[in-house]
């Protein structure tokens, strides 16, 4: 954290704006404690000098080509405070939702003198009090719960367990967001048979990118399941979130609901991979942020041998990765036979102890085809087909422990 013994070291990327030369110079001037290490052209300049240099923070122009929130949130990403000037005031609103520290408006026609108060902004930021920091803490503190659904490779009845959580929440009373972050294969529209929300995350994300998402105008477009469910699911299979932008609809969702379900797909891991290598792409990375904010993490295996087998190693190689760390966490197994008396053995024996070893409670499903098959002919719930199936009960079991 910069101290009040040294000037703090900026870089600005203001454009080829009239005012621009004037407002470096008074920035710069010996009172104001700023030292302007780099004066940028553009975005690509701007992102190159921080990829190579570190400095207190970078001041940019809202007018600058291709600034958007993952521009900023890479500035950010390298430990400076990040302030956008703007010279239209109506235009502050929509620019505080690219995620900066701060959007200031910038006078034309008094220059030095909002240079001086973007400097003492800088300061103030740079060298924050604890009663900013309190009340930091306190909204995060108040920010509804993330719970993530993953799991091995396989058809393992993911996106059943994360639709019925989720609308067992809502049947107890709980506001409940469900997302389908499955980038490969989702299917979270076709088991409740949405066709006019069909898009509605590409939407979000695409108004993340240019700092206008706007939270009621989020929900509104999230359709409504027939329990109260909002609904945030994509167009298209094989499309990639990318990664700062779904964190600021994460945030989103985290401030209008006290729940938001993620049916995040089949996570790739392998014994000796580490957070690192697994964030190596932005798919993955997305899929790591969701799991980071989550204080529930439920990991679905199928109940055979093979599927069994491929959990084990799942579980050892998330582990080894820290991602059933710091949360509540839960093996869930689908399709189990009570007749299947090898694979109940195989459970009590290898998987109970192996999830116990993390933390992880372990809970079965019962194998009830007929309802699921029910329900996705009819797109409905599992609750509303088969009220009174074992397996319904199963997952209001499950819906309820997570609720606790």
């Amino acid at each position: 954290m910069p101290d009040r013994s040294r000037s703090l070291v900026v870089a600005v990327a203001l454009g080829f704006t009239s005012w621009e030369p004037e407002f470096v110079a008074a920035l710069g001037h010996p009172s104001a404690g700023i030292q302007v290490a780099r004066r940028c052209l553009d975005c690509a300049d701007l992102l190159a000098f921080a990829a190579t240099s570190r400095v207190d923070a970078f001041i940019v122009n809202s007018q600058l080509e291709q600034l958007d929130l993952e521009v900023i949130s890479e500035l950010r990403a390298h430990g400076a405070v990040v302030l956008v000037l703007t010279a239209d005031v109506e235009e502050q609103q929509r620019l505080s939702g690219l995620g900066a520290d701060r959007v200031l408006f910038v006078s034309a026609e008094r220059v030095a003198a909002s240079a001086r108060a973007v400097a003492s902004v800088v300061r103030d930021i740079c060298q924050p009090n604890q009663l900013t920091s309190r009340a930091a803490s306190a909204e995060t503190e108040s920010a509804g719960r993330v719970l993530s659904v993953w799991g091995p490779a396989g058809s393992t009845g993911r996106s059943t367990v994360a639709l019925s959580v989720a609308d067992e929440l809502a049947r107890v009373g709980h506001s409940c967001a469900l997302v389908d972050a499955d980038q490969v294969a989702p299917c979270l529209d076709q088991l409740l048979g949405v066709g006019d929300g069909a898009g509605s995350l590409d939407w979000a994300l695409r108004h993340a990118a240019h700092g206008d998402l706007n939270r009621r105008e989020l929900l509104a477009r999230m359709p409504m399941s027939r329990t109260g469910v909002r609904l945030l699911v994509s167009s298209a299979a094989g499309s990639v979130l990318r990664p700062h932008l779904w964190s600021r609809v994460c945030d989103e969702l985290q401030q209008s609901v006290e729940a938001t379900v993620c049916d995040l797909g089949v996570l790739d891991t392998f014994p000796g991979v580490g957070v690192d290598e697994i964030s190596s792409s932005p798919a993955r990375a997305a899929t790591l942020e969701t799991i980071r904010r989550s204080s529930v993490r439920i990991v679905v295996g199928s109940a055979d041998l093979v599927g069994l087998a491929r959990l084990m190693r799942h579980l050892s190689a998330v582990e080894e990765a820290g991602l059933l760390s710091d949360a509540r966490c839960f093996v869930v197994l689908s399709r189990l036979s009570q007749d299947d008396v090898a694979t109940l053995q195989f459970i009590e024996k290898h998987l109970v102890p192996r999830a116990g070893a993390v933390g992880a409670h372990v809970l079965a499903l019962d194998d009830d085809a007929r309802a699921c098959r029910a329900a996705r002919a009819r797109a409905c719930t599992l609750a509303e087909v088969a009220p009174k199936s074992r397996l319904r009960r199963d997952l209001r079991h499950l819906a309820e422990l997570v609720a606790a």
